[in-house]
């Protein structure tokens, strides 16, 4: 149907181009204002095929959207043609296209803010944060209330020491006996290994330790002297009991009477004062320092003592 009315308009033109073609022959002859009322006339016709066929060819644009015509120069008047169905113009038409979709223009400014919206609904409650750091300390509370008596606690023991024969106990009393210690759970004057039915075990005698070091005992001092006389060097030695063990020892001067008595000062001076090797004794040995005609005594002691393997 559409290409029908086409193919008439195509027609109806060319037919239109004659008779424009005979009048304009015609306004040579007869000059230009002798033919105004025809090219009116004529041109008036065009129009009004122009317009009325001009709906059903408006609806017929080309791929992408664009749009062929053909005009007559001098009128201006343009026809629609199917360019894709092979419509063409004719040989005193020019063809026009339009609708073309030309390359996109740089963006434009950014227009001027509009006025502020109304405050939108509340949104949804987000995820919850991380754990912020710990505060400081705050003061300390006003004191509280004293709160209510708590139930009375369990009864403690009642420490009686060691077990008294003939004694009455009674139960929560404590005692010790033979090393351990007991607690009575019944009225009773027997001792916790005679009356078990009584007495509680608290706590069992412990296992005998280890055997300590060796004892000292008997105990004794020896004293020897040397003559007392100026002699310019002196030897003593103190000797243990036969059976004890020397323990320790020592030496000292004296100058005076015969009995030690005097002064601990004289001329001489200790040059040995220890054990005698091998033996149990103590040995000194004493010189003058400086030459004298005074008397001296020198003491040795020897401490003595059993000593148990």
């Amino acid at each position: 149907m559409l290409e029908t009315r086409l193919s008439e308009q195509q027609r109806l033109v060319e037919q239109l181009q004659a008779r424009l073609t005979a009048h304009e022959a015609v306004a040579s002859r007869r000059g230009w204002e002798g033919m105004k009322h025809i090219g009116v006339r004529l041109g008036l016709a065009v129009l009004l095929f122009i317009v009325a066929s001009g709906t059903a060819l408006a609806a017929i644009p080309g791929a992408g959207g664009v749009i062929t015509a053909c005009y007559i120069p001098g009128i201006g008047v343009p026809r629609l043609i199917d360019a894709e169905r092979g419509q063409k113009c004719t040989s005193k038409e020019r063809q026009l296209t339009w609708g073309q979709v030309g390359q996109q223009g740089p963006q434009g400014l950014p227009g001027p803010q509009g006025p502020q919206g109304p405050k939108g609904d509340t949104g949804a409650a987000g995820a919850p944060g991380p754990k912020g750091d710990t505060g400081l300390a705050g003061a300390p509370g006003q004191q509280g209330l004293q709160g209510p008596p708590g139930e009375p606690g369990i009864a403690g023991l009642t420490w009686r020491g060691p077990f008294a024969p003939g004694s009455a106990y009674q139960p929560r009393d404590a005692v010790a006996f033979q090393g351990s210690s007991y607690v009575a759970i019944a009225p009773t004057a027997l001792d916790p290994v005679a009356d078990t039915q009584s007495w509680q075990l608290l706590a069992a005698r412990g296992d005998a330790g280890p055997q300590g070091p060796a004892g000292i005992s008997g105990l004794v001092r020896v004293r020897a002297e040397s003559s007392f006389n100026s002699t310019d060097t002196k030897a003593v030695a103190a000797i243990c009991p036969a059976g004890k063990r020397l323990i320790s020892g020592g030496a000292e001067i004296f100058s005076g009477p015969a009995d030690g008595g005097g002064v601990r000062f004289s001329p001489a001076a200790l040059t040995v004062s220890a054990p005698e090797p091998g033996q149990e004794a103590w040995t000194a040995i004493a010189n003058e320092v400086v030459p004298d005609s005074g008397n001296w005594l020198l003491t040795v002691y020897a401490i003595c003592a059993n000593v148990a393997p």
